[in-house]
């Protein structure tokens, strides 16, 4: 079961870093930075995705609902294929605001140490989702909708 959640979200990932249908050079890339962080964390790639999937799966999302004309964010538990597909959309998100004038190898190297050492601004977009889901929680019961 293990390395079906790591196989899943290392394609869910490579789909997400791919650009122009380059599907090849983005596997080469995630693969080869997995075995590069693998070395900082004394474990091996599988151990690189679960670190970095334990770390920011999401387990409640903010979802829109809209009643009477008025809308409610609302938390909802999410699914597995839901907290990867978050996972890689938030990396990239920050990755890809990073200005800096470096490879986008090194920029997602970089954050990626950063949030093994629990300081990237990934880990804020989770906490500040969070901290959303807790202020809505009083909508709960709309989640029928």
């Amino acid at each position: 079961m293990k390395n079906i959640k790591n196989k899943t979200f290392s394609t869910c990932l490579t789909n997400h870093v791919m650009r122009e249908g380059k599907k090849a050079k983005a596997h080469f890339l995630i693969k080869n930075l997995g075995t590069e962080i693998g070395h900082y964390t004394d474990n091996t790639i599988d151990g690189f995705y679960s670190i970095i999937f334990n770390i920011l799966r999401p387990f409640i999302e903010l979802k829109r609902v809209r009643v009477r004309r008025t809308t409610y964010s609302v938390p909802f538990p999410t699914n597995l294929s839901r907290q990867q597909h978050l996972v890689a959309q938030w990396l990239l998100e920050t990755v890809r605001k990073d200005t800096r004038k470096l490879p986008f190898e090194d920029k997602l190297r970089n954050e990626l140490i950063r949030i093994l050492l629990l300081k990237g601004e990934t880990i804020e977009k989770k906490k500040d989702m969070y901290k959303r889901a807790e202020k809505s929680r009083s909508f709960m019961h709309y989640r029928w909708y």
